[in-house]
């Protein structure tokens, strides 16, 4: 049975007959969504997940001066998420694609916490990289969904307002992380930043199941094989679009990363001073604005 979808002008109103072979659960989640909720927890989770795959990075000065590991080292582990995040996204999305993005952001948030209660329990440096790479892992799943969800409950004409309110969540959720973590691994312990990174991302797995809804899907055009046309296929402007958006995160990452570890090892400033100010918090950056 084909669902049969009725939208509002304000994209606030949902009607469906439950597809063949849904679960009970599922049919009782097609609930009356609200775009504005939506943004809300879609734009929370990746808030969540943004705390939690840059709480490593804000632990280097502690792995570094206090562990005795080399800068290298500690920064190694500290990429360790958006590792993760950079093998997984891709596959992601297309899970996306065949199951639809609550069960996948829900499936990733729960990944996630996974991986922040591995990271607390790693007993060496190895198992800590491999943990936090498994943060990232689950982090992807939000890149992949939390935008579908706002796109497909706002209407055209408040998407571009929508979606610029659901990328503040990024450097929300990582001046987050600069305010909160340092003062937490104050004690030489990475275990409270990790655990309140992880509890973080716990309830937005909750919200996420509770109130997420799968947005309606347009029809896709195919080929003249019958499968979904490929955007990349016949014109090189995607890729480098994508090339472009690369080399211009790389710096950003490198003085984000390693913008922390100056302020304390060269120019001595305490480690809640630093995170307030560091290149990766954002804050000086959105007073500047």
């Amino acid at each position: 049975m084909i669902p049969t979808l009725s939208i509002g002008p304000r994209g606030d109103e949902w009607r469906a007959t439950p597809e063949r072979g849904r679960s009970r659960m599922e049919v009782m989640s097609l609930r009356t969504p609200r775009p504005w909720l939506m943004l809300v927890v879609g734009g929370g989770s990746q808030a969540a997940t943004a705390l939690l795959i840059s709480t490593p990075a804000y632990l280097i000065p502690l792995l570094h001066t206090d562990r005795g590991l080399t800068l290298a080292e500690a920064g190694l582990i500290a990429t360790a998420p958006n590792v993760g995040v950079l093998l997984t996204l891709i596959l992601w999305g297309a899970a996306v694609d065949r199951w639809g993005e609550r069960v996948i952001l829900v499936t990733g948030l729960v990944v996630a916490v996974a991986g922040a209660l591995a990271s607390i329990a790693a007993s060496g440096y190895v198992a800590l990289a491999l943990a936090f790479a498994l943060c990232g892992i689950g982090a992807a799943a939000t890149s992949a969904t939390s935008g579908r969800v706002v796109i497909g409950w706002f209407p055209p004409e408040r998407r571009g307002l929508a979606m610029g309110l659901r990328q503040t969540a990024l450097p929300l959720g990582v001046a987050a992380g600069a305010v909160l973590v340092p003062p937490l691994t104050a004690g030489g312990e990475i275990a409270p930043a990790l655990g309140i990174a992880g509890a973080v991302v716990a309830v937005a797995a909750l919200a996420s199941a509770l109130f997420i809804v799968n947005p309606p899907r347009p029809d896709r055009p195919v080929d003249a094989e019958g499968r979904p046309a490929n955007p990349y296929r016949g014109d090189a402007t995607l890729v480098r679009i994508h090339l472009v958006s690369a080399l211009l995160v790389v710096p950003q990452y490198a003085l984000a990363t390693f913008g922390l570890v100056w302020l304390i090892a060269d120019q001595e400033w305490s480690p809640v001073a630093a995170g307030r100010r560091s290149p990766r918090s954002g804050i000086d950056t959105g007073r500047s604005r």
